[in-house]
């Protein structure tokens, strides 16, 4: 199995990869544009920026996920040695994965009780889903819904809150946020992927495990 540097640099190679391709789009543009008559060849060409627009923007985005991947595997590797540590490391804070983060607690059919937080400042201790000020919240969307995840944006001006449904085997119901900036088009993608949940909800099955899942109040998951 490959170690986290040659892993690494098999990402690096990639995304140098693409960037050959872009460079090399320029001077064929110009072969191109020789081969057809003048209108013809401006419509190759207008065709061809399309393409290399739009090849940009994939560029950019393989970037950024290459990069937040990265940052998820650290994050991974931390949280297996913090959970085998005899010092008890590991604890709630080992939610925050890419962004800050809530979890709640869904019981009593209408009530999300908050267990934990990090890095958030206007999450509630309760929220009641039946109470219309509330309404807005992607976590009483899910709640109420029947999606698995839910976006809205926060009461926190330029904040998006994400929100994944979770299960645990001892047949408790979590309610997962990402609190991240509005202006990350690309988390996303990154929420919505199956390995994301997966890690999230493997987290949560081991604080439950260790005693770690209570309902804290007004305590935060960095205390």
């Amino acid at each position: 199995m490959p170690d986290e540097q040659t892993d690494r640099s098999y990402r690096v190679e990639m995304l140098g990869w693409f960037e050959t391709i872009k460079r090399s789009f320029d001077p064929l543009l110009l072969k191109g544009r020789n081969r057809f008559s003048e209108s013809a060849g401006w419509i190759g060409i207008w065709l061809v920026r399309l393409i290399i627009d739009e090849l940009n923007k994939q560029i950019d985005l393989l970037q950024k996920l290459a990069k937040v991947n990265e940052d998820g595997f650290i994050s991974a590797i931390s949280t297996i040695y913090r959970l085998r540590s005899s010092d008890f490391l590991f604890n709630t804070s080992d939610l925050r994965v890419i962004t800050d983060f809530s979890l709640f607690e869904f019981a009593d059919y209408h009530m999300l009780y908050r267990v934990c937080e990090h890095g958030t400042t206007e999450t509630p201790r309760i929220i009641d889903i039946d109470d219309p000020n509330y309404s807005h919240y992607s976590s009483v969307q899910l709640v109420q819904g029947t999606n698995t995840i839910e976006y809205a944006t926060s009461d926190r001006e330029g904040r998006t809150v994400a929100s994944y449904w979770i299960e645990l085997p001892s047949g408790r119901i979590l309610i997962y946020n990402f609190h991240y900036d509005s202006t990350n088009k690309e988390m996303n993608a990154i929420i919505e992927m199956k390995e994301m949940y997966r890690y999230i909800k493997g987290i949560c099955m081991h604080l439950e495990e260790r005693g770690l899942l209570n309902r804290r109040g007004p305590h935060h998951a960095a205390n």
